[in-house]
């Protein structure tokens, strides 16, 4: 009987000294056994011993993701709906008002253009040149914040609210905060050195305990990547052109080598919805205020449709 009870308990034992994951002689769950002591001459009984998670363990289950797996649409009618530049259908594009009357309709994701001033200033403006929307002049990267301050935006919808401040990256992070929103920070070219740039955005990100909310769109594969070597925890998507239908493959581009969580389109492509879908990665449409479109973008299965904000 002694011999028989070692032969039955010792891998049960066993089993305890090892972690959870695949062993020689199986699986072992979270939940393991050990041997009891022969109690009225029974002997090999067993109970149930769970085993307790490390914190980091936990922190890894807890972690947000944009990815498919844990996409949920936010409540309300904006609940499936990116803000273009803000809600600049109802203010001037990239404003703060524009932002806060985004926040205050519930979009799932506020999106910004991120770029960098001529003094390492992080600015939300959707052109790389002051000329064409607003009533400065002159390239953002050549331009002081002092300068950009003194500067109205006259794009988007200016009848009502009229023109509006150029926004800082500071205040539009401050704002997708009061609101529980998520930042779409949309990373713009910048010839002034994209990591300079990213490595402040990063940072400042980072200072208002965002990373986990924040998502990093660029149609550049080496700035994601930089993204992800200062986190390899930071949210990626892939933001496409209209080349991807003729270009499947950069589907698995952004999840295999970019290490992207979603991808943003402009076209409305079904199969690429579901290639997005197999590698649970989110897919999103930009950009549609039309309501008919937008209803063939959730028939064709997309999660998100960036839009801004007329209706």
């Amino acid at each position: 009987m002694l011999i028989l009870f070692l032969y039955v308990a010792l891998p049960v034992q066993a089993a305890v000294l090892r972690p959870p994951g695949n062993t020689w002689w199986g699986t072992i769950s979270q939940v393991q056994f050990l041997p009891v002591p022969m109690q009225g001459g029974v002997a090999g009984q067993v109970k149930p011993v769970t085993v307790q998670k490390t914190e980091t363990e936990e922190a890894a289950e807890e972690k947000p993701s944009c990815g498919l797996a844990a996409f949920a649409p936010g409540e309300g009618e904006k609940g499936r709906f990116l803000a273009h530049t803000g809600r600049c259908g109802k203010a001037a594009q990239s404003s703060a008002l524009a932002f806060r009357l985004a926040g205050e309709a519930g979009y799932w994701g506020i999106e910004t253009d991120l770029r960098w001033s001529k003094d390492h200033a992080l600015v939300c403006f959707h052109d790389e040149s002051l000329d064409a929307h607003t009533d400065g002049n002159g390239m953002i990267e050549d331009c002081t914040w002092e300068y950009l301050t003194t500067i109205s935006v006259n794009a988007g919808n200016v009848q009502e609210t009229g023109p509006q401040p150029i926004t800082s990256f500071s205040d539009y992070l401050d704002i997708c905060k009061e609101f529980g929103v998520r930042p779409i920070i949309d990373i713009k070219y910048c010839s002034l050195g994209y990591k300079g740039m990213l490595d402040a955005a990063y940072e400042m990100v980072k200072e208002k305990d965002m990373l986990d909310s924040a998502i990093w769109q660029c149609s550049l594969g080496d700035y994601l990547t930089y993204v992800k070597e200062l986190d390899e925890n930071n949210h990626c998507w892939l933001l496409c052109g209209e080349n991807i239908s003729d270009s499947p493959e950069l589907v698995e581009h952004a999840k295999k080598d970019l290490g992207c969580e979603g991808i943003n389109v402009p076209v409305i492509d079904p199969r690429i919805v579901s290639l997005a879908h197999e590698k649970n990665m989110v897919c999103a449409y930009y950009i549609t205020d039309k309501p008919e479109k937008q209803e063939k973008c959730f028939e064709a299965g997309f999660d998100l449709v960036m839009e801004d904000g007329y209706n």
